[in-house]
């Protein structure tokens, strides 16, 4: 049998230009003979002059010649795996959504923090700051901490809403597409002009793959072609004439946001990676310095030795303890920890999903902070130990969350035991 065939499974197809089926015992040959072969998936193209790949049974070979020919063997049963498979492989293309840091960057931020908190700790401490090369790569290390803290938290900053915007304005710009397109259409229907009429005729399914640039043209073209019969248009007013380009504007600048608002995640992501590294540089500069006290000061060294370590393996210390915590707007919450033994080397982590920033730290009530509170971006986290959250055993041990924003948060606080 001669035929066009589409093989279809989900994204997939196949387009042939000969099939031949034929029985052969109790298993199908599949001799198919392909002019062209387009594997497709979003933008992915896949070409190769001499690529084989086996399955089992399955050998697919891309030759050199002008026409190439697919030899299948294969039970009919197991075509449907062959492409189960195929279309499996292709998963590994779709495109990436914002996220956030991945376990490894928050891992090698930790650790940083760590350092910068020793460092911290130890601002006034003239052993280490005698040695004048330290201060400046302190702040060195604190602004690239701070970087990375708001690369994260605009790289991982939830899009949808602007797709959802954008979608919308888009459906209001083709409705009044449509007014105008049909009163116009009967306007040069009743005056026998085939050419405007072929012009301003559209139907809704028309729109469905045009790209915001290109919609927008079309209502930009219609708006021109109708402009000297837009009083005379028919059960179609003047103002819905101008509204066409008024929701042609809104629709490309909500487009453009959209545009712009994901470019700048995707930006903000390819930042922390080389921010990582010369934090890595900073403090590998820091240790040369630091490792200058070990004959004199063992124990300062080794307190800040403490703060080099990176968990490569975070299930091998997940938290001790966690609690769900909900913040009224413009409340300050006191956190019952009661249930973890807290020590000047626990560490704390919140965790904030919500899409505006929060403080958190220790205070000496319940409605206070000692000091700065340490601020968690929208969209991001920060681990830290008690003593850098101005945690005190016996005059500071309130530990306190507020919320600045007009809109309850829940956040989650996670207690780890550091030995």
């Amino acid at each position: 049998a001669h035929s066009i065939v589409h093989i279809i499974c989900s994204t997939i197809i196949i387009n042939s230009k000969v099939v031949n089926i034929y029985s052969k015992g109790t298993k199908y040959n599949l001799n198919i003979s392909f002019y062209n072969l387009n594997i497709s998936n979003n933008n992915l193209k896949i070409s190769n002059n001499n690529l084989k790949i086996s399955n089992n049974n399955l050998n697919i070979i891309f030759g050199n010649q002008k026409r190439t020919k697919y030899n299948l063997t294969r039970t009919l049963y197991n075509m449907k795996g062959i492409m189960l498979f195929i279309k499996k492989r292709m998963r590994t293309f779709e495109p990436l959504t914002n996220q956030t840091m991945n376990d490894k960057q928050y891992e090698q931020q930790g650790s940083f923090l760590k350092s910068e908190d020793f460092l911290d700790d130890n601002v006034d401490n003239e052993i280490i700051t005698s040695i004048t090369q330290i201060p400046p790569l302190h702040t060195a290390l604190k602004a690239h901490l701070a970087d990375i803290t708001v690369a994260d938290g605009i790289g991982s900053q939830n899009n949808k809403g602007y797709g959802i915007l954008k979608a919308n304005r888009r459906a209001e710009l083709i409705l009044k597409i449509m007014k105008v397109s049909r009163g116009a259409k009967a306007l040069y229907i009743a005056n026998d002009d085939v050419v405007k009429e072929s012009k301003v005729s559209f139907a809704p399914s028309d729109f469905n793959n045009y790209i915001p640039e290109k919609l927008y043209a079309v209502a930009k073209r219609l708006s021109d072609v109708t402009a000297p019969d837009k009083t005379n248009l028919i059960n179609t007013a003047e103002a819905d004439h101008t509204a066409v380009m008024t929701a042609a504007n809104t629709f490309f600048a909500v487009a453009t946001e959209t545009k712009d608002a994901i470019e700048l995640s995707k930006i903000n992501n390819a930042l922390i990676d080389p921010l990582l590294a010369e934090c890595r540089e900073i403090r590998r500069k820091l240790d040369a310095f630091m490792q200058t006290l070990i004959d004199e000061h063992p124990l300062l060294y080794a307190e800040w030795k403490e703060t080099l370590s990176i968990d490569n393996n975070p299930t091998a210390n997940p938290p001790a303890y966690f609690v769900n915590v909900t913040v009224q707007p413009g409340e300050f919450k006191n956190v019952d920890y009661a249930a973890f033994a807290i020590q000047n080397n626990s560490e704390i982590k919140l965790i904030n999903n919500n899409a505006a920033p929060i403080e958190f730290g220790f205070g000496p009530t319940d409605a206070s902070f000692s000091g700065a509170p340490t601020i968690v971006a929208a969209n991001s986290q920060q681990r830290k130990t008690a003593v850098s959250l101005n945690y005190q055993s016996i005059e500071q041990n309130n530990l306190n969350i507020k919320n600045s924003e007009d809109v309850e948060m829940e956040v989650t606080l996670e207690f780890y035991t550091m030995g």
